[in-house]
Parts: C-alpha cells; structure tokens; sequence
C-alpha cells in the first residue's frame, strides 16, 4: 500500500515540477485550444500509469524527455531552438540528480544500488527535491537572461548541455553495471560537469553583456551628438527671435513700397528658415529624439526633405537598443533609397497609443520588388538590407511586434508595429 502511494505521489510530483520548470523558462501558451493546466493534468495521469510499466533506464528516460517535449511544445511559447536548449538544460539537470542522489544513497547511507525498495522510493524523494531546487536555479538564470547571440555560440549551447547529458547516460550505465563503483571519483565527475555548464552559461552571459555595453556606448555619443544639435537649434532659434521684429519691418517697407512679390518671396524665405530650425524632435523620449534629430542632419545633409509627425499618447517603453535598432536602420535605408531619387523625401511617423507603438518610415525610391515580404535587390545590395531588416525583425521579436514593406506609385513604406513594452 505504501508503494503504490509513493508511486502516485512521485509521478504527481514530477510532473507539476516540469510544469513550474517549463512555464518558468518558456511561459506558457495564452488562448490555447488545450490549456496549459488541462495539458499538466492529461501528463499527470500518464505519468501515473507510466510509473507501473516498470521500463528500463534507457527507455524511461526517453518517455520523460518525450512528456518535457509535450509540455515545451504544446503548453508554452518561446522559439523551437530555446525550447530544445532548456530541455537539454533539463536532462542534464535529471542526470545530475539521479548520481548525486545514488551516492548519497550508497556512501552515506550504506544502501546497495540494486537494493530495490529503499533505493527506489528513498531516491524518488532525493531526486525530486534535487530537481526543484537546480531547476530553481535555472529558472532564476532564464529570467535574468535573454540572449540574442550569434546561431554558432547558440549551438555551442545547446552542445554542451547535450554532451554532458550524453556522458552523464554513460556514467549511470558503468555504475549500474560495474563492480567496484568509485563514488568520490563519480561525484567529483558529475560536479565537473555541472560547472563546466554552469560557466559555459556565464561566460555567454558576460559576452552578451559586453554587447550590449559596446551598444550603450554607441547610444550615449549618439546622445551627445543630439544635444550638441539641440543646443545648436536653440542658438538658431534665439537669432531668429532677436531679429523677428527687423524681418518684421523689411517685409513692412517691401509692402509700402508696393513690392508685394518681393515681400512674399521673402516671407517664404523666412518661413524656410524657421522650418528648418525648427526641425529638431522634442518628445521626451531622449532615445527617440537622439535618433529622429541625427537621422535629420543626415537627411538635411544629402538634400534630402525629412519630415516627422509624432503622436505620443503614452510613454514609449521600449528599450533604448532595440528602440535605435530599429529605426536607425529603417530611416538609413529610407534616406539611402530617395538619395537616389529627383524628388528626395523621407517622412518618419511615430504613435504611441493603446499600449501599442507604430513607426512609419515612407520614402520616395525608383521601383522596388517585394517577394514573400522580402526586398528583392542585386547581389551587392542584399548585405546592406538583409542584415538591417533582419536586425529590425530581431527587436521585433521581443515585443510581439509584425513588419509589413509595401511599394506604391513611387513610394516605399515599411511599417512597424509591436506591444509597447516586453
């Protein structure tokens, strides 16, 4: 009676613990037609049933790691690359706890490897509470983290896991068989490995935080190229102020001389003038106004008409690298195209509202191809605009965020649209 209570007990708690495990690094699945708890509740009671089929390790192991792919797959989100990473995180982390806990078993308690009931049920708890608390851990680390990292270093992830589990497999088959088990030397071997993993994850970490340091250091000189701008805007605009009242009286004289036309080529003059000083973004968004206001200087420098429209219901709360990527490279594509163009015109539109953001860059371009979404340019073009549509479908990503390229009569539009915060 008491087996048949652990068992039940065990395969309950096994499967909310890769239920908390999953949902904790991937997040479960919102508006699914099978919920995520329903799913937990179908894994629990095969669970059940698997844990009287008595099966060998080897096949065991791949029943668990088929019910972690059913919960990965079907009840959470996340890419397919990060779901297949964490359950190889996972099967480490199940090896680990299996060695660890039969040489416990084995030095501490002086219990025999095949000594069925007490290995059996006394290991059940061991490697579940185990189990909870490096999955505690790796979830704590799965939080902290987001890694967009080149695809080589994202398979050396999934690699290193991967062999490690591998040789763990191989390390519980010469336990199993061999006679004279060292278990110091096999916990020294599991407890290399668990760090070895340990400082692969951290040593990535350090490098993508370096990334985004090198990008943060971009920001703030670009940050201090806008205010060099701003302040050479107020400059201008102070002039314009002080001499308001002489313009003022020139146009006076021209219009009591009866030069009307003179009078007004020199209003559109003036008017030009106040324009172009007044060209300069103040959303309160330092992030935003750095880009709109440097992308403008660019503009203005080539010849090139660039105008914003700004309608910011709400405070943007995307992040300030994600926020640059995407529009550097969206506006620097628009300039780059109607540089080419008789007519020279970039129009940026940003919205805020709705807890959703908008970025409209429209530019007039000689004819352009789409296909499947995609620009279809030559081949000297395609590694300027792959990488910076790629680059803005990445930031996109982290805001459940579409993009959407059109060409009509001349002008090309690329529209992006995402949540307004991760």
């Amino acid at each position: 009676m008491i087996g048949y209570i652990m068992e039940y007990t065990a395969a309950v708690a096994e499967i909310l613990l890769f239920c908390f495990y999953f949902k904790g690094v991937l997040g479960k699945k919102e508006n699914e037609p099978i919920p995520f708890y329903l799913l937990g509740a179908g894994m629990i009671v095969f669970n059940i049933l698997r844990s009287f089929w008595y099966l060998p390790f080897e096949m065991n192991i791949c029943v668990t790691i088929g019910i972690w792919a059913v919960i990965a797959f079907v009840g959470c989100g996340g890419s397919v690359p990060k779901k297949l990473f964490f359950i190889a995180m996972q099967t480490i982390a199940l090896m680990v706890t299996e060695v660890v806990t039969a040489t416990f078993l084995s030095m501490q308690m002086q219990i025999e490897y095949d000594d069925g009931f007490s290995m059996r049920y006394l290991g059940m708890i061991m490697t579940i509470a185990i189990l909870f608390v490096i999955d505690l851990y790796i979830i704590y680390l799965a939080k902290k983290k987001y890694r967009r990292l080149p695809l080589k270093y994202n398979i050396m992830l999934l690699l290193c896991p991967g062999f490690s589990a591998f040789l763990l497999m191989l390390l519980d088959v010469y336990i199993t068989q061999s006679q004279n088990v060292y278990y110091g030397l096999t916990f020294l071997a599991v407890a290399g490995l668990g760090y070895v993993n340990i400082m692969v994850f951290d040593f990535f970490d350090y490098y993508e935080k370096s990334l985004q340091t090198a990008a943060l250091d971009a920001m703030l000189k670009a940050n201090e190229k806008n205010y060099r701008l701003l302040e050479e805007n107020e400059k201008e605009l102070h002039i314009l102020r002080h001499d308001i009242l002489k313009h003022m009286s020139a146009m006076q004289a021209m219009l009591a001389e009866g030069n009307r036309e003179k009078a007004v080529l020199y209003a559109e003059e003036l008017s030009q003038l106040v324009s172009e000083s007044a060209s300069v973004a103040r959303s309160g968004n330092i992030t935003l106004d750095t880009v709109l206001n440097i992308e403008s200087k660019k503009a203005a420098a080539l010849g090139i008409r660039y105008d914003i429209k700004l309608h910011l219901e709400e405070e943007i709360q995307i992040s300030a690298v994600d926020l640059s990527s995407m529009l550097y490279n969206a506006i620097d594509n628009a300039i780059e195209a109607s540089q080419k163009t008789e007519e020279k015109y970039v129009l940026v539109s940003v919205s805020a509202t709705g807890g959703m953001v908008y970025f409209t860059v429209e530019n007039v371009t000689e004819a352009v191809q789409l296909k499947n979404g995609q620009i279809k340019t030559t081949k000297s073009e395609k590694k300027h605009h792959g990488y910076g549509l790629e680059s803005i479908r990445s930031a996109l990503k982290n805001y459940d965020g579409t993009l959407k390229l059109s060409y009509k009569n001349g002008i090309f539009t690329c529209e992006m649209c995402m949540k307004n915060g991760k």
